[in-house]
């Protein structure tokens, strides 16, 4: 039972970070000025 305890823990902190992550990236890629911040 440990370990498909630790297996959901994974799963759960890799699904969140993912979440996290994608609107980090997305909001830098967006730069309708030409590089003037």
């Amino acid at each position: 039972m440990q370990r498909r305890s630790l297996g959901k823990t994974l799963g759960a902190f890799a699904a969140a970070s993912a979440l996290l992550a994608v609107p980090a990236f997305t909001a830098q890629a967006y730069n309708p000025t030409g590089g003037t911040l």
